[in-house]
């Protein structure tokens, strides 16, 4: 007895769902998403300070010692920076 109710409360939800038209679904959706975005940024600052960091690596030709407008920068470790130096190298600034 509970098989058939289970079965017949499935068939009236998927009854349900399949004429919910997608278009006013994604709407909403969307409207959903983006009424909150106006606070989030779209990058973080320190993308900026990495990317001058790893350029002037290649320009110095030191992969070792990040700098920010040619000052010495250790407040975050070069593995990332490095990689970034690296990849100039290799696929061209």
């Amino acid at each position: 007895m509970q098989f058939k109710q289970l079965y017949g409360f499935m068939r009236n939800i998927s009854n349900f769902f399949a004429n919910i038209r997608p278009w006013p679904v994604g709407a909403i959706a969307a409207c959903l998403c983006f009424a909150f975005s106006n606070g989030l940024q779209l990058f973080d600052w320190d993308e900026l300070n990495f990317a001058e960091i790893a350029r002037e690596q290649f320009v110095g030709g030191s992969p070792l010692r990040p700098r920010i407008d040619y000052l010495p920068f250790y407040e975050k470790p070069p593995l990332f920076t490095t990689f970034q130096w690296l990849s100039y190298h290799v696929f061209g600034v």
